[in-house]
């Protein structure tokens, strides 16, 4: 684990040894970083409460059982991005730099630079300057 300047308030749970965090990055209470895969958080970066970061996920298996083979893969959020209340970002994504995630909203695929993002499946809302 590296962790760089940032401020971490109390009950940050982090499982495996994948994560990176740079300077001047907040992250508030009860969240969850899954670093199994790595886990990269650029300099700036905001994330409010609640949010979950994983890097676990299984292939679908048999009908006997549907959590198939365990697959891991990295999640990257890039410098000054913001991320709401209650998200959580799904194995393999990136946000972009400068990009804002809505509250509660389930991010299943990569996220652009300076976009804002809400919803189940997150979708783009508009474009920031």
């Amino acid at each position: 684990m590296n962790v760089g300047r940032a401020r971490i308030l109390r009950g940050l749970s982090v499982t495996g040894d994948g994560l990176s965090i740079g300077d001047d990055t907040f992250i508030n209470i009860d969240c969850l970083i899954e670093a199994e895969g790595a886990v990269e958080i650029g300099s700036g970066v905001s994330i409010a409460m609640g949010v979950k970061l994983l890097t676990v996920t299984h292939e679908i298996g048999t009908p006997t059982k549907r959590a198939g083979a365990m697959r891991v893969e990295a999640i990257r959020i890039a410098e000054g991005a913001w991320l709401g209340a209650g998200v959580v970002i799904l194995p393999g994504v990136s946000v972009g730099s400068g990009a804002v995630v809505g509250a509660g909203a389930v991010v299943t695929g990569d996220v652009e630079a300076n976009c804002l993002v809400a919803g189940v499946p997150a979708r783009v809302i508009r474009r920031l300057n």
